[in-house]
């Protein structure tokens, strides 16, 4: 069960968002959540934006208890996640050329992160002490309108960088590392044509 209320404020330039949740699992209440965040429209071309959280994940029936491999004494993650970005539309005159792109920045601290590892014959769900997470994502679109047919070239790219913080045992040697099947680069791009 659970209660959630946001607010929104709304003019010609900016746009605010808050937001809160309490919820009730298994008779207990966990942490309070909330989530603020502000867009800002400085020219018809730019806006930037912020966004901060406190993030609280109860494990999913699957951590829990999938068979083989669920485990039933997994924490809940908690932590606090912070992001900025900005935004660039340019378009031709004749509006025939689009161009769009949107940068963001973003930090995100969370204990007991849940981790699905590989043990000797099938995968079982961990609990990480404690994981930082930061990074950049951008997302870039360019259209052109020919006549009747439209083409969008478009490119996704992330930078991550998760790594344990705390270690659990003496001879931990992934305190620092970039955790397991997390990918530090990725990307996609596309061509559509209309």
């Amino acid at each position: 069960t659970a209660l959630f209320a946001s607010y929104s404020y709304t003019n010609k330039k900016l746009k605010t968002n808050i937001s809160v949740r309490q919820e009730l699992s298994k008779k207990i209440f966990v942490p309070f959540t909330y989530s603020m965040g502000a867009d800002y429209q400085f020219t018809k071309y730019l806006s930037l934006r912020a966004n901060v959280s406190k993030i609280y994940r109860i494990p999913s029936f699957n951590d829990l208890y999938w068979s083989p491999g669920g485990n039933p004494n997994l924490l809940p993650e908690s932590g606090y996640s912070k992001e900025a970005g900005l935004n660039i539309k340019l378009k031709s005159n004749d509006e025939r050329i689009v161009f769009n792109t949107e940068a963001t920045v973003f930090t995100r601290n969370v204990e007991n992160w849940i981790i699905w590892l590989p043990e000797i014959n099938y995968w079982s769900p961990k609990n990480i002490m404690n994981v930082h997470s930061y990074g950049m994502e951008t997302n870039s679109t360019l259209t052109i309108k020919l006549n009747k047919a439209k083409i969008s070239f478009s490119g996704l790219t992330n930078y991550v960088v998760s790594a344990n913080q705390q270690t659990k045992t003496t001879n931990d040697a992934s305190v620092g590392k970039q955790l397991i099947y997390v990918p530090m680069y990725s990307g996609q791009a596309k061509v559509c044509l209309e």
